[in-house]
C-alpha cells in the first residue's frame, strides 16, 4: 500500500532534519555524490562495470566488478531528495564503452544505449569505442545499432583502434575519416572524436 501525501511529506521532513548526509551543505553533498556515482566504466553490451580505482591497483588493467548501471541507479532511489540530486549522475559522470567490432556480435536493442530512458541517454557525455582492425567490417553496422547517435549531449568519444603490429595499418586513416563523417552527419551533439591506435 502506498503512502499518503501527508505521510510522504513527513518522511521527507524527517530525512532533511535527521539524516547526517542530507544535513550537509549542498556543495559538500554534491562532492560526495560525484565520487559515489562517478569514476566508473560501463562496458556494453552487458553493462558490466570497471572501476578506475581498480585500474590503479592492477597495473593499468581494468578489473571487472559485479556492479552494473541499473544496480547503481537503484542506489539513487533511497529517498526523494537523494533521487532528485543523483538520478542522472551515473550517466553524466561515467564512461560508457562499446566494443563495436567484436566477431559475431549480435547487438540487441535491450543491450544498447537505446535501452535507456531518453533523459538518461541525454545525460551521457562520454563514450568510448573499441574497433579491432581484424574485424572492422562489423564496426559501422554495430555502431549504428548501438544508440550512440541518439545521445543529445555527448561531448567526447574516445576511439581505440586495435591492431597487431603492421597489420592492416593502411586501413586506419580511412576508418578514422569514416567514423568522423558518421558523427558529423548523424549525431546532433557533434562530439569531439579522439583516436588512439593500440597494438594487441
Amino acid at each position: 500500500m502506498g503512502l499518503s501525501i501527508k505521510e510522504a511529506d513527513a518522511i521527507a521532513v524527517r530525512n532533511q532534519t535527521q539524516s547526517p548526509l542530507l544535513k550537509l551543505p549542498a556543495e559538500i553533498r554534491s562532492t560526495i555524490f560525484g565520487h559515489a556515482f562517478g569514476h566508473l566504466m560501463f562496458a556494453f553490451p552487458r553493462y558490466r562495470c570497471w572501476s578506475s580505482m581498480d585500474t590503479r591497483r592492477s597495473s593499468g588493467r581494468l578489473t571487472a566488478t559485479s556492479l552494473d548501471v541499473f544496480t547503481l541507479i537503484k542506489s539513487t532511489t533511497v529517498c526523494h531528495q537523494i533521487y532528485a540530486e543523483t538520478a542522472l549522475l551515473p550517466f553524466k559522470n561515467n564512461l560508457f564503452w562499446l566494443n563495436v567490432s567484436a566477431y559475431k556480435l549480435q547487438i540487441r536493442p535491450q543491450d544498447t544505449l537505446s535501452a535507456l530512458m531518453p533523459h538518461q541517454q541525454d545525460a551521457i557525455m562520454h563514450v568510448g569505442l573499441s574497433i579491432n582492425l581484424e574485424s572492422y567490417t562489423h564496426a559501422i553496422p554495430n555502431l549504428i545499432k548501438s544508440g550512440i547517435f541518439e545521445l543529445g549531449n555527448l561531448r567526447l568519444v574516445n576511439v581505440a583502434i586495435l591492431s597487431v603490429p603492421d597489420y592492416h595499418r593502411y586501413k586506419i586513416e580511412p576508418l578514422k575519416e569514416r567514423i568522423k563523417t558518421f558523427f558529423r552527419e548523424r549525431s546532433t551533439s557533434k562530439p569531439e572524436v579522439v583516436f588512439e591506435a593500440k597494438e594487441i
